[in-house]
């Protein structure tokens, strides 16, 4: 992958979106005088899953990313802007946020496994029930809204939801044609070109959008080539009703620079000595959804979804410097379809999903460093096959005491063929049933026009999975039984006419079975707890917005050998602050800066609580550490040039640790980024 000439064309290209910004700016003074304040406020927010209620009502915990803090946030992904989440632990994966982790309330954030994260209600995971690693990220350029929700969900989501649902709200056609260009550059030679199109004609919307992200960052081995095409179309039909297609295509070339030793890391951790490993991903999906009110009582709401995802790695069997000179193929391919018809009659919801997986995983040994075939030693297929029903209710019981009691039955059939395994050549063939009820109630109390208490507890349930489909990476052939967890919340929300907003939540979650990964083993580790506090503040005064939120956590391992011990990649105190300060200067520049800080406490990498850091890096305590950015934005009319400096004390630290790709995984070192968007 070459890309020698992109950022300077790129930089060109920049430079012609900002110059007619810069020329007005010029031609007035427009940064030197202050004409207009600007009084920051905020919009009504709407969780838009299957609820649809107002954030205030919900009857649980909920975080939402608006669409105007996406568009002014020039995030590298939705890690990124996850990560300042109370309760949220979100990492992008190599610095460039193509394959996230992320984990909610003390759950290991590896992979995403332990999370449920939908696309407009629409499973993200590749294979959600057999394997709900997460290898493709929905692009934050492709996003409106970002919704977090941590109380009582499991009854209408589901399956993986003890610590929480993320749902991603897609981006709609304009109301009226709109075409817009959005080019970013960073530090290093990484750059993001946005093409949108859209519009809407008579109640019928449509979009069409590109996305091309290429090139390296500042670490070593991080060359990209990323491609992603999304089309939409909006029909609307009686009573405002609506019909919604979706498609999606998304290839990926890219380097996958591993981790380092310690003495590495202390030296460059911008290092890499992983120069042949490389990911080849391909993606595509489309769904379809029918939403009919049909009277004031009743309304139909339906979807379904197919997408196919492939994913071919080829590791390096050693680093750079051990001289490797063989390599493995990691290839597997996933194929999902799926259908959830809803019905709601007043204050009733029931649902139904089938769903249907199809997984293939082929494990390849490659007699060069290089090569792109190989003698395969692992074979395997997996198909699954579920079906869940859910029901819900709101009952008010007074005008301040609303009830949401629901339960949901999940079925599931999951079949394993492994042509080889273990170095067996005839097929091998297993079968698993699972079912399982799950349940939750929920209560909202609104004591006054100003304070919501909530409080909820829900069972929640992730299925097993076969080894095969899930870690074929670690040589251990062990299957994952099912985990089932109750969950316990209580909290208060604040929201003032002066725009105050504040929240306090108390949570514990219980598991009989944790699924979790341990010195990079994904396994069964028993019975844990987690306990915590959540607490979040946000304040505009005039020009001015402060906000800051705080997670104090608690876990334990209850049974087995590490009883006592705190979970894998927990830390017991997060904290995220940002100082925004927002205006309007003469001839109508809009302008922002922001400074934003995050701590992340100390966190343990396997379940025996290792403190001191091996000279490889594959084991020991990450040190905590605590990173700040820069970032402002200036806007004219349809142009705006944006800026920032993420690290900007250029902080070295671990991110997390893998023994399989060569130890730290360092994070992002300090790295500049400039943009400009014309919107016509």
């Amino acid at each position: 992958m070459q890309h020698d000439n992109l950022p300077s064309l790129r930089l060109l290209l920049l430079c012609a979106l900002a110059a007619p910004t810069m020329v007005s700016a010029k031609v007035d003074n427009a940064i030197t005088v202050l004409e207009t304040t600007k009084v920051i406020t905020k919009k009504a927010i709407t969780l838009s899953g299957v609820r649809n209620i107002a954030l205030e009502n919900s009857p649980g915990s909920a975080s939402v990313i608006s669409e105007e803090k996406i568009a002014v946030g020039h995030f590298m992904s939705s890690a990124d802007a996850l990560s300042a989440l109370p309760g949220v632990r979100a990492m992008a994966e190599f610095g460039r946020g193509l394959r996230p982790n992320i984990g909610i309330r003390g759950v290991n954030p590896n992979r995403s496994r332990n999370v449920l994260v939908l696309a407009d209600g629409i499973p993200v995971q590749p294979a959600v029930y057999g394997d709900p690693s997460m290898y493709y990220n929905v692009s934050i350029e492709s996003v409106e809204q970002i919704e977090v929700m941590k109380g009582a969900t499991s009854v209408i989501y589901g399956p993986n939801t003890s610590a929480g649902v993320i749902n991603y709200k897609m981006r709609r056609p304009p109301q009226e044609a709109q075409a817009r260009i959005t080019e970013t550059i960073r530090q290093g030679g990484f750059a993001v070109t946005e093409l949108s199109l859209g519009n809407t004609w008579n109640g019928v919307g449509a979009q069409i959008s590109y996305l091309n992200k290429s090139g390296h960052t500042l670490r070593e081995n991080t060359d990209t080539e990323v491609n992603e095409l999304n089309m939409r179309l909006l029909v609307p039909t009686a009573n405002d009703g609506e019909i919604s297609m979706r498609m999606n295509y998304y290839r990926e070339l890219s380097q996958t620079p591993g981790g380092i030793s310690l003495a590495e890391f202390n030296k460059d951790p911008n290092k890499s000595e992983r120069s042949h490993d490389n990911f080849n991903g391909r993606r595509g999906s489309f769904d379809l959804r029918y939403q009919q009110p049909i009277n004031s009582d009743w309304s139909i709401d339906t979807l379904a979804y197919m997408n196919f995802f492939e994913r071919n790695w080829s590791i390096a069997k050693g680093s750079d410097l051990s001289g490797a000179t063989s390599n493995s193929h990691y290839l597997r391919e996933f194929f999902v379809a799926g259908l959830e018809p809803r019905i709601r009659w007043k204050n009733w919801l029931a649902g139904v999903k089938i769903h249907h997986e199809q997984q293939a995983n082929v494990v390849r040994k490659g007699s060069a460093i290089d090569s792109r075939t190989g003698t395969t030693s692992d074979e395997a297929d997996l198909s699954t096959n579920a079906l869940a029903a859910y029901l819900e209710t709101n009952l008010t019981l007074s005008e301040q005491l609303t009830v949401t009691p629901g339960i949901r039955y999940e079925s599931l059939t999951q079949m394993r063929n492994g042509a080889l395994k273990k170095g067996k050549s005839h097929e091998t063939y297993d079968a698993k049933d699972t079912n399982v009820f799950t349940w939750g109630v929920s209560g909202l109390f609104k004591a006054n026009d100003i304070v919501n208490v909530y409080a909820g507890v829900h069972k929640a349930f992730q299925p097993p999975t076969f080894k095969e489909a899930v870690d074929p990476t670690s040589g251990v052939a062990n299957d994952i039984d099912a985990e089932t967890s109750i969950n316990y919340e209580i909290g208060m929300r604040v929201n003032t006419d002066s725009q105050l907003h504040a929240e306090l939540t108390l949570f514990q979650t219980n598991f009989d079975n944790q699924i979790a990964k341990d010195a990079g083993i994904v396994k069964n580790i028993g019975e844990t707890r987690q306990s915590g506090v959540e607490l979040s503040v946000s304040a505009p005064w005039n020009n001015w917005l402060f906000d800051a939120n705080a997670t104090l956590l608690d876990t334990e391992i209850l049974t087995g050998n590490n009883r006592g011990n705190q979970l894998v990649m927990a830390p017991e105190q997060t904290y995220n602050a940002g100082m925004q300060y927002q205006t309007i200067l003469n001839n109508d520049l809009e302008s922002y800066v922001r400074l934003e800080g995050q701590y992340i406490g100390t966190q343990f990498t396997d379940t025996a609580n290792t403190v001191t850091e091996s000279a490889n890096g594959y084991n020991g305590m990450l040190p905590s550490y605590t990173v700040l950015n820069l970032k402002g934005e200036i806007k004219h009319g349809d142009w705006k040039v944006f800026a920032g400096i993420n690290n900007l004390l250029d902080k070295h630290y671990r991110v997390r640790r893998q023994g399989f790709f060569g130890g730290i995984i360092p994070g992002a070192t300090r790295s500049v980024y400039v943009g400009a968007s014309l919107t016509f």
